[in-house]
């Protein structure tokens, strides 16, 4: 009889315990952040990315500084932003500059603390080939309000364009009437059809549609109903655009 021995070998298992090591802790917003809003820099990933809450302005509001829209009238024409800060409110007005035709917007996708400096994102569309649009110059801007952020400001595009600062001096220019070389004012009565952009609105005149420049008469455009009757003085600049005086 043949015996078989079975041999039972013991495998002794070796369990070696890791202790945690802690991990740097970045700078501690103004108000707690949930974790799940918060982002780490793909390139810096030491630095923690939070979102800012903003608010869109819209022109009808009372709060806005009238030197502020003074401001914003005689740099309209220009591609870029500024900064208005008033006790712990900011204004940041982002413009996209001159446009040859209506169909232009600017608006803002995203506001973000990059440890103290603010990074503003905004989207800048344009008319599709094709499209119909008002043939009048027309200069998009958004104002948009935060509250407690510091004074660093970047303002990029969708597109990857870092978009430059109108100098907090070149702010203090008072945009007077613009009314130049002695033109004539015009006085018209008509129907308000509706507002083009922020800084103009058509209004029907003898049966044909036009479009006027508001200037610094957004707060009472605001109060106009659509297809009011409206008497309006105007003026023809030299660039061929019409320019509202009066309005009611």
């Amino acid at each position: 009889m043949k015996k078989i021995t079975l041999g039972i070998m013991g495998a002794v298992l070796s369990i070696s315990l890791l202790a945690g090591c802690g991990s740097k802790q970045s700078k501690a917003p103004q108000e707690p952040i949930p974790v799940e809003d918060q982002k780490v820099d793909p390139v810096d990933t030491d630095r923690t990315i939070n979102p800012i809450a903003y608010e869109t302005v819209a022109l009808e509001d009372s709060n806005i500084p009238t030197d502020l829209m003074k401001s914003v009238e005689a740099q309209k024409g220009n591609r870029g932003y500024m900064v208005w800060k008033e006790n712990n409110t900011t204004l940041l007005v982002i413009m996209a500059g001159e446009k040859s035709t209506g169909g232009y917007s600017i608006e803002v996708e995203s506001i973000e603390d990059h440890e103290g400096k603010n990074v503003v994102t905004v989207v800048e569309t344009e008319p599709a080939a094709g499209d119909m649009t008002i043939q009048v110059i027309t200069y998009p801007y958004v104002i948009v309000r935060l509250q407690d952020v510091g004074d660093q400001f970047t303002v990029i595009t969708t597109k990857g364009e870092t978009l430059t600062v109108i100098q907090q001096g070149d702010m203090n220019i008072q945009a007077e009437p613009e009314q130049q070389n002695d033109q004539p004012l015009i006085e018209a009565e008509g129907i308000y059809n509706g507002q083009i952009d922020n800084n103009s609105i058509e209004i029907e005149v003898n049966g044909e549609p036009q479009a006027f420049q508001i200037g610094l008469l957004q707060e009472g455009i605001q109060k106009l109903e659509l297809y009011d009757q409206v008497k309006i003085k105007y003026y023809q600049n030299e660039h061929g655009q019409l320019m509202i005086t009066e309005i009611r």
